[in-house]
């Protein structure tokens, strides 16, 4: 039965020990912040908590291409998962998907706040 009580305080101490911690992801998002185009976009923007942002995921073939997003270079389709979605600010933005060799790609996708869509595209090539 005592160790049933140590068990439960202990558990209790880490929750406590947890809790009283400050926040890493905070002092990252003051580093790893970014612009892309006039939308800031960066580690805690994005939260199904959060009513303003959207994310956006990238299923695009070629897997090289750029990703421009707003007329501001926002990265490559790899660098985005469902778990780890391009942060966006809920709303219309212009998605244009570069590559050599393939025509430009150009849509307009609506992020809507608290949901990570899927851009799913095969470029056409040249």
């Amino acid at each position: 039965m005592s160790l049933k009580i140590l068990a439960t305080w202990l558990s209790l101490l880490f929750v406590v020990v947890a809790v009283g911690r400050p926040a890493v992801s905070a002092v990252r998002a003051q580093t790893t912040a970014q612009e892309v185009g006039s939308v800031p976009f960066d580690v805690d923007l994005w939260s199904p908590a959060n009513p303003t942002a959207g994310g956006l995921v990238f299923l695009v073939n070629p897997t090289d291409a750029q990703i421009y997003v707003d007329g501001g270079y926002a990265g490559r389709p790899v660098q985005f998962s469902p778990s780890r979605p391009m942060r966006l600010g809920a709303g219309q933005h212009r998605v244009e998907l570069i590559s050599t060799g393939y025509a430009t790609t150009r849509l307009d996708v609506a992020v809507v706040a608290g949901f990570v869509a899927t851009v799913d595209v095969v470029m056409e090539k040249r």
